[in-house]
């Protein structure tokens, strides 16, 4: 999943001009995100969030979206920002990271720690389900890459909203991503529906297949808001986007077996 947030301890930021730089040192190259400066860059330019009187929080999380290596790095050069110790920021000051976010495991295993930034289960492995689960909880995309293999939903219980049982439960912007209709399978084995997209949520889904979803309406997918269908031009705007995506052999007792649309 992404990183969630890095943490500047300083002494005061004020009007003075602080921004960071956020870039992928792999072969993923990165749009350019909110910029608010007049220097030229070919990198995202994300701006501090002020938290306490000494604290200031940046989110990175709409650039880190994609798996790879990520350096950012702070920009304070003559702003006199100082951290708690008085000392002065360093210009171009910089840390790196990697994104991993493969799933790991077929098992249908909940998140352990829900909004830590890390998407693992007790055995300590990235499940589809404690994916959702992390991306619900942290702000940003989200991107999920599923392998060949059926991903069966084996946690029983319906109406409840949070991805940790039944369905799979999407509240923000999520892409999962699986490696090709015939090779990945999400199965809910009729325990529920597979997918309920939220009002405001966004979810993709690349190159996999729903199935074995029911539910009163929309047994494979619910969706709160319009459809994209890949190469349908005429299909306006969309909260819920399919691309090389079989949905088939869902149930729905009132309507929308495989994709129930209620926006």
């Amino acid at each position: 999943m992404k990183i969630i947030a890095v943490t500047i301890m300083a002494a005061s930021l004020g009007t003075t001009l602080m921004y960071f730089s956020a870039r992928q040192t792999s072969t993923v190259t990165l749009p350019v995100v909110m910029p608010k400066t007049t220097v030229a860059t070919t990198e995202p330019r994300i701006h501090a969030t002020p938290g306490t009187a000494a604290q200031y929080t940046l989110n990175v999380g709409a650039v880190t979206g994609e798996s790879g290596t990520y350096m950012v790095s702070l920009i304070a050069a003559a702003s006199g920002i100082k951290d708690t110790d008085t000392s002065l920021l360093a210009a171009d000051a910089s840390d790196t990271w990697v994104v991993a976010n493969s799933v790991t495991t077929t098992l249908d295993t909940p998140d352990t720690v829900v909004g830590d930034g890390i998407a693992k289960d007790s055995g300590n492995l990235i499940s589809l389900r404690a994916s959702v689960m992390e991306s619900n909880a942290t702000a940003g995309d989200d991107v999920i890459l599923l392998g060949i293999g059926t991903y069966m939903l084996t946690r029983a219980g319906r109406f409840e909203d949070d991805s940790l049982f039944g369905d799979l439960d999407v509240k923000g912007n999520l892409k999962i991503r699986g490696a090709g209709a015939s090779n990945t399978i999400i199965n809910a084995a009729m325990l529920d529906r597979v997918f309920h997209v939220f009002p405001g949520a966004s979810l993709t889904l690349e190159d996999l297949t729903v199935t074995g979803g029911v539910a009163f309406d929309g047994g494979g997918i619910f969706n709160e808001g319009p459809v994209i269908v890949a190469g349908s031009p005429t299909i306006a705007g969309g909260k819920l986007t399919l691309k090389n995506v079989n949905v088939k052999n869902n149930e729905a007792f009132n309507q929308g077996g495989g994709i129930f649309t209620a926006g």
